[in-house]
């Protein structure tokens, strides 16, 4: 089974319901495998009540891959800072109201004015140039931020910067651009392979474009009902809202008391 938290797993307040923790501790006695594949770094993940601890973390939406029982990380696939310095000059010539952040693990830059949600965790460094502090081993995810919803500028965003890069939005805040390969389908085929099942054996949940990918690969795809329409066109299955627990009560019914 794999989940994205936000707007998926997670209710609104950003926690685990009770039900949702029985469930997910229910699914792992079982011995279901469980993935984490969200957009969040890994430093939000690691402190959050309620997951199994048998469960694996695709975080930065495929950048990294962590195991949380053992502390070790399994796969990363961050993009050069040229790459990324290309692409910044290409967004400030298209974009000169662009605001820009950087994911470089642990740390996370924002450039000054950059909007986020109260419920948002703030940045580790503010910058008024991410330019100023890129370099070492490259940069996991590049945040762009333009006026509007992220969903409404996303499409122009993946027509004007290369093909050889992933771009994406898990929220209406921002944009997401990634190296190649670095996406949710490829994370989770790379954790399948680990554990030696195939698509066919995979039930995907999500909310946002960028679990599309995720959704498609897997055998079984499932969207909860609060999900962007373009996720809710493609998901075998539309399930009740995050804050319904919409995915516990689906493998609730699908898998647990299958089971039984």
């Amino acid at each position: 089974m794999a989940t994205d938290l936000d707007g998926t797993l997670l209710n609104s307040q950003g926690t685990l319901s009770a039900y949702s923790r029985s469930t997910l501790g229910a699914l792992d006695e079982a011995g279901f495998a469980v993935t984490i594949m969200t957009a969040r770094p890994l430093r939000d993940v690691v402190t959050l009540d309620g997951l199994p601890d048998r469960a694996l973390l695709a975080c930065g939406n495929g950048t990294l891959i962590h195991d949380r029982f053992s502390g070790v990380d399994l796969h990363r696939n961050y993009m050069p800072a040229r790459d990324v310095e290309m692409i910044i000059d290409i967004l400030r010539r298209i974009a000169p109201e662009v605001r820009l952040g950087g994911e470089l693990n642990p740390e996370l830059f924002l450039e000054d004015g950059f909007l986020l949600p109260d419920s948002a965790e703030p940045p580790t460094e503010t910058a008024q140039h991410l330019e100023t502090v890129l370099g070492g081993p490259g940069l996991a995810k590049l945040i762009v931020q333009l006026p509007g919803r992220a969903t409404d500028y996303l499409r122009t965003l993946c027509s004007r910067l290369p093909t050889k890069f992933e771009v994406t939005c898990s929220s209406e805040w921002f944009c997401e651009i990634t190296a190649s390969g670095a996406n949710k389908a490829e994370a989770l085929e790379l954790v399948s392979l680990t554990r030696g099942c195939t698509a066919r054996n995979v039930i995907a949940f999500g909310d946002m474009p960028n679990d599309i990918p995720m959704l498609r690969w897997a055998g079984t795809s499932v969207a909860v009902a609060n999900a962007h329409a373009s996720l809710l066109a493609v998901a075998d299955h539309i399930t009740s809202s995050n804050d319904d627990d919409g995915v516990a009560s689906f493998l609730d019914e699908k898998l647990i008391n299958h089971s039984a």
